[in-house]
This record gives structure tokens, C-alpha cells and sequence, in this order.
């Protein structure tokens, strides 16, 4: 039985309800009208026809109780809300992987920028609209800027060495200097913000040091928990009160000269999101967008939550940005690990209030 543009299933035409809204309708002129029963007199079902077929013709809307709930709510509780993000490596940057990925329910796939050169992002690029043209998808690009990140330099020689525990090693950030217990990284400031008996985490915390003492150029560190050190792995130091040099006169001093070559790629391949690291206040977030959205209006700006500075910002950052993404393996490196999930949670939460509160608005 087919009615109002609603199919009604055979097995529902016996005993069932109709509410009836007449245009316009009076709460007082309701009416509920039941279909034919097996019981009923054969008059009188051709006469609850005959108004049924009226209401229908004088374009009642009719609400099929059941209908809407088994046929429509359902549906709406299945829709999924979660989506999934995959980051293309060696492993992932070929088509027949990635198309795989594509069928397995990929919705975003995210190219970190700390790795690889911008000639093996663009490939990926290409390869992810091509695939997208062919299937007639839209799994989104999101490009991943490294930020203010500390990382350890090139060894000379080797690409590993094995730090033992107990042991004493010593961390330059002269990027030159080489030795089997010398550890270059790339910290270009005043090493004397690190202070003796500070913790460095290393490889998101796989390796741990404590400082013993510092001096010029060098930190003398001794390892609490030894394994292979390779290069350009992350270095948190989170007990420190660490500042970035930014050369004077630049528009857009939260953004490291890397990043903003890295942008001008996002900004030319038209990435759909860029996601910033290690954002500590909501002035990062409005000068990345000043240098980004005159260019790609439409690319969302993903603010990725990582240090203790960022967690006590989190109200205006959500404010000033259009996404948040929490970096659970540097964030269990800056505060106790057992504080990550409750964070978490309040991000989370955050996020449903601002969302709230705009809706209330527009």
C-alpha cells in the first residue's frame, strides 16, 4: 500500500493507527482513523476507506507511527559520526594499498611534513585525487606542518646508536660536532633554560635522560632508560621553559621558516586541512590563518594539542580554530600519562560546548 509517498508493508494493514494533521490543524479537530480489521463488516470497511482515501486526497499529512520509528529513526542512530585518519608512509604510498584503504572506509589521509620531501607528498597528492576521481570519492587531504619541533640531528657514519643505561652522554645543539657519546640536536636557543636534574624524553619517551649539568653549547645527561637512538627523532623537554627564535620582522612569527615553505605547497596542491603542532595559544592559530586563508579560503585549521601550555589555552584555541586534534604520544611526554585520558575528555567536551554555542547563535 503506498500512501502520501510513504510505502505502508502488508503485514502493517491490519489494526493500524493513522494520525491525521489536517492544514491548517486545530490540536481539538485531531482525529485517529484505524484501518480495516478482520472483524469488521465489509460496509464498513469500504466506508473507513472511502475517508481514509478523502483525508488523502484533501492532502492530510499522515504519520505513520511505526514507520517512523523501525524505518527512519534507525537510520539516523546508524549514521556514523566518527571518521578515520590515515597517514600515508612507504608502506601506504601506492595505489593498490591506498585503494584498499579507500574501500576499507578511509575518510581523511594525513601527510606529515616533519618526514619526506615535497616531491613524495605531491605524488601522494596525485595519487589520492586520482584514485578519488576514478571511484568518485572525496577522501580529504590533510597536510601536517611540524612545527617548533626538537629533533635529533645526523649522526656521522651511522644512522643509530645504542644509548646504555647509566651511562653519560652529552646533547649540542652544534650540529657539526660528532663523537660516540655526542648527541646533536637541532635547538638553536639558550640552552641555559634547561635546568639540572630536568627530565629529556626522546622518541616519545622510549628513551629517557635526566640533565646533570649545562654548559655553552652542550648538556651533560645521564640515561635512566637506555635503547637504539636513531636520527630525527622528537625531543620533549617538558619541565622547560623553552623559547623559539623568529627572525625579526616576519609577519607571522608563531610559523617556522619550514612551515611557511611548507604552506605554500599546501596552499598551491589545495590540501583540505592543515594541522599545526605544537600550538601553545590561540596567536598561532589567527597567524597561520592570516598567512593561509587569503590563498585557500576554504582549507580548515586543525590545532593539534600537545603541551601543558596548550591544555591551560584550550577555550581559546577551539575558539580560533576549526578543528582540534590530540596528540596523545607527545602529551603523555609533557604530562603525567595518567592525566591524558581526563584531557582528553575535557577537550572533548569543550568541543560539544562551542559547537552548542554556535548553533545557539547562528
Amino acid at each position: 500500500m503506498k500512501t502520501a509517498g510513504c510505502y505502508m508493508p502488508s503485514f502493517l494493514s491490519q489494526k493500524w493507527a493513522i494520525l491525521s494533521h489536517p492544514q491548517p490543524t486545530q490540536a481539538s479537530q485531531r482525529k485517529v482513523y484505524f484501518l480495516s480489521s478482520p472483524n469488521a463488516s465489509r460496509a464498513g470497511r469500504g466506508n473507513k476507506k472511502k475517508k481514509l482515501k478523502r483525508l488523502l486526497d484533501k492532502q492530510y499529512s499522515i504519520v505513520f507511527v511505526y514507520v517512523v520509528r523501525f524505518f527512519c529513526m534507525e537510520k539516523l542512530d546508524t549514521v556514523p559520526r566518527t571518521k578515520i585518519i590515515a597517514t600515508l608512509g612507504p608502506a601506504t604510498s601506492n595505489y593498490t594499498v591506498l585503494r584498499k584503504m579507500f574501500a576499507a572506509g578511509l575518510d581523511v589521509v594525513r601527510l606529515n611534513f616533519s618526514h619526506g620531501s615535497h616531491k613524495q607528498h605531491l605524488d601522494s597528492i596525485r595519487l589520492v585525487r586520482r584514485i578519488n576521481e576514478k571511484y568518485r570519492r572525496h577522501i580529504r587531504i590533510m597536510q601536517d606542518l611540524e612545527g617548533f619541533r626538537i629533533r635529533i640531528g645526523r649522526f656521522k657514519g651511522t644512522k643509530t646508536k645504542f644509548l646504555k643505561k647509566r651511562t653519560v652522554v652529552w646533547l649540542t645543539n652544534d650540529l657539526q660536532a660528532y663523537g660516540p657519546k655526542t648527541i646533536p640536536f637541532d635547538y638553536k636557543d639558550d640552552l641555559g633554560r634547561i635546568k639540572p636534574r630536568q627530565l629529556i624524553y626522546i622518541d616519545d619517551g622510549n628513551l629517557r635522560l635526566r640533565v646533570k649539568s649545562v654548559s655553552g653549547s652542550s648538556i651533560k645527561a645521564e640515561v635512566l632508560e637506555g635503547g637504539i637512538l636513531r636520527e630525527r627523532k622528537g625531543v620533549n623537554i617538558p619541565d622547560a621553559d623553552l623559547e623559539f627564535e623568529v627572525p625579526e620582522g616576519t609577519p607571522y612569527g608563531g610559523i617556522t621558516e619550514k612551515d611557511k615553505k611548507d604552506i605554500e605547497f599546501g596552499i598551491k596542491h589545495k590540501v583540505d586541512y592543515i594541522a599545526l603542532s605544537f600550538v601553545r595559544d590561540a596567536n598561532d592559530v589567527i597567524k597561520a590563518g592570516e598567512l593561509i586563508k587569503p590563498g585557500l579560503p576554504n582549507c580548515r585549521l586543525v590545532a593539534k594539542i600537545e603541551d601543558r601550555r596548550a591544555i591551560e589555552n584550550i577555550d581559546k584555541i577551539i575558539d580560533a580554530s576549526d578543528g582540534i586534534m590530540i596528540a596523545r604520544g607527545d602529551m603523555g611526554v609533557a604530562v603525567p600519562l595518567y592525566e591524558v585520558p581526563i584531557i582528553q575528555k575535557r577537550i572533548i567536551n569543550g568541543l560539544y560546548q562551542h559547537l552548542y554555542m554556535s548553533s545557539s547563535l547562528s
